[in-house]
């Protein structure tokens, strides 16, 4: 009796958080429709919002909200929200409140929904049905948002998939916030993929990928969803589809055809005429370098031909940048696409949005790509050519949007020398717009609060002082940044140091320097001055071969960086006198650091090599 009660109470208070128990859609007729207006109630029969999807799971059952919901609350959760029918972006709390005419929504937060949510549909099955066809309103309800989220309409067959198929959608895009309201009319042709299944189909609007630019992430809901399809066995082909889809590219096209009609054979054209069967067979994607429409038709045996598919591929030119000066000095209407032709060196790249800080002998940008567009693994110091995107200002950053994926480096191990500033030179918003994105240097500086326990955090902020000025001048920016993040957070140096080497970032109303990494800041445990003859350097200058006398201290580590930052080279030493060569890696300068095992203290010293 005791799990009886369980259960029930159980089931419950799954009833009163909207949330519902092994629901499926049983599809009769030839057509299914819901319009969300009844989700003051609850989930409708076979619908749910998922959390925590992604490319090969459905993700985890959320909880939905059934009293109405106004379009600008931040809080993250499903809610049930006023259509966007009828209403306007300006429409204030009453108008909303008093509307009927409801639409099922979701807000994201940084923590929850972005990525892996999922308005999700489930249908028993689609026995002795063909031809789906699916319409549905989707809406951006809060036009004060700009975080852009990108989503894709996907299909999966059995109780538990993990294969989930994307279908092409008209538009081709579709997105919710980027500071708009919209009710955007999305239309997908299944042709045969639904067809004739015994078991679970599974239909869902999902965003698969981070938001993209900044602030508060969107209300985005759904509404008037329509599933049409033909009753019986189908007699007709599915209609030939593209991939990519028709659309304006910078550059040459690789498109591939399929057919969703198991064994049917396709035949396409390249100039514009209806093809037969007498044109050709498609058998491997093919290149299209030049505006072209490419029309293609589903043949098979015993079975009526398809409809003819047409898709118009535009092969436009972008606008030519040489250098990054020139780039920067261009219209950023996040529309015209831009080439960068001359060759750029990789300074940063950070995991959050896929961003990468590039620079060459006249300028640096931020590439800020969070799809992420730019696939090909890079390092720093690679050199890259031919990036295409477009640009987009920021709150003043100056942010380069990749379009398409770059090719392999086209050259390594490249340095690029940091620019050095003063703290007053950073408090000049001027000054550093012209540098904005570059590789900085600060000589001679100090952390004003260190006291020996304070540690680095990711997203803090730390005051510095150079001679008379202090300022909140380091920013731990990037949040992957190994002295930042908390399992590896350093102690932030005493003293008065000598280098920090890092990105100038500006933060909408401020620019910092953020180092990349605990090799920029190590330079920063400094000359040591207080200790004479704890460790010395001889011949310096020399011709790259020398020796470090680590006398009062003789077993710890040398590691040698280069004057950007980059680890040369690391080793234990256990004797007072060791010998190095540096000859192989040019002339320059250099810091040569030694922490000693036992009390974890460093001491670096500059090295010039003739």
């Amino acid at each position: 009796m005791k799990k009886t009660i369980t259960f029930f109470t159980s089931l419950i208070v799954m009833i009163l958080m909207g949330m519902t128990v092994n629901a499926q859609i049983t599809l009769s007729g030839s057509s299914y429709t819901q319009d969300f207006d009844g989700v003051g109630t609850g989930y409708p029969t076979g619908w749910m919002i998922k959390l925590h999807s992604t490319a090969t799971s459905l993700g985890t059952d959320t909880v939905l909200t059934t009293t109405k919901t106004k379009w600008n609350l931040t809080n993250k959760g499903a809610y049930n929200y006023a259509s966007a029918d009828g209403l306007t972006a300006t429409s204030d709390s009453a108008a909303q409140m008093s509307s009927t005419d409801r639409a099922l929504g979701f807000r994201q937060t940084s923590t929850v929904g972005d990525p892996g949510v999922a308005f999700t549909m489930q249908i028993a099955n689609t026995t002795n049905m063909n031809s789906f066809n699916l319409a549905f309103k989707l809406q951006s309800l809060d036009k004060t948002s700009p975080r852009k989220v990108t989503w894709l309409l996907q299909y999966a067959t059995g109780a538990a998939p993990a294969v989930f198929t994307t279908v092409t959608t008209n538009p081709a895009t579709i997105v919710t916030g980027d500071t708009a309201f919209t009710n955007t009319n999305v239309t997908a042709n299944f042709g045969a993929l639904l067809d004739n299944q015994a078991g679970p189909v599974w239909i869902r609007i999902v965003a698969l990928t981070v938001s993209s630019a900044g602030g508060n992430r969107p209300t985005s809901a759904i509404d008037d969803v329509n599933l049409t399809w033909t009753n019986g066995v189908a007699t007709t082909v599915a209609a030939p589809t593209f991939t990519p889809v028709a659309g304006t590219y910078y550059g040459p096209v690789s498109v591939s055809l399929s057919s969703s009609t198991a064994g049917a054979q396709i035949f396409y054209t390249t100039n514009g005429v209806d093809p037969t069967i007498t044109d050709s067979l498609y058998t491997l994607p093919f290149t299209v370098a030049q505006t072209t429409t490419v029309k293609a038709i589903g043949i098979k045996t015993g079975l009526t031909n398809s409809s003819v598919s047409s898709s118009l591929y535009t092969i436009a030119t972008p606008v030519v940048c040489a250098t990054i000066a020139d780039l920067r000095a261009k219209t950023a209407d996040n529309s015209t696409v831009y080439e960068l032709t001359g060759q750029v060196v990789l300074t940063c790249k950070v995991a959050s949005r896929n961003q990468k800080f590039i620079q060459d002998a006249t300028a640096a940008v931020l590439i800020d790509d969070a799809t992420p567009i730019i696939t090909t693994t890079y390092n720093v110091g690679d050199g890259i050519t031919g990036i295409k995107g477009k640009l987009e200002n920021y709150y003043n950053l100056l942010e380069f949007h990749p379009i398409a994926n770059t090719s392999a480096a086209t050259s390594t191990g490249n340095i690029i020398a940091p620019l050095t500033v003063t703290a007053a030179n950073i408090l000049d918003t001027t000054f550093m717009h012209n540098h904005q994105s570059k590789l900085i240097r600060l000589e001679n500086i100090s952390f004003t609060d260190a006291n020996g326990t304070l540690k680095f955090g990711t997203g803090k902020k730390f005051k510095m002082t150079q001679g008379a000025t202090t300022d909140s001048l380091f920013n731990c920016y990037f949040y992957d940044a190994d002295y930042a993040a908390t399992a590896t957070a350093m102690i932030i140096p005493q003293g008065i140091n000598t280098y920090i080497n890092g990105i100038a970032v500006w933060n909408k109303s401020h620019y910092y320097i953020t180092a990349r990494n605990k090799a920029d800041i190590s330079l920063l445990n400094g000359i040591n001055e207080n200790e004479a003859n704890t460790m010395g350097i001889y011949p310096n200058p020399s011709n790259g071969k020398f020796t470090v006398n680590v006398e009062k201290f003789s077993n710890g580590e040398i590691k040698i960086y280069s004057i950007v930052g980059s680890l040369i080279l690391s080793q234990s030493i256990n004797k007072a006198n060791n010998e190095f060569d540096l000859s192989s890696n040019g002339k320059g300068l250099y810091f040569v650091q030694y922490t000693d095992n036992k009390s974890g203290k460093s001491w670096t010293e500059k090295l010039i090599v003739k």
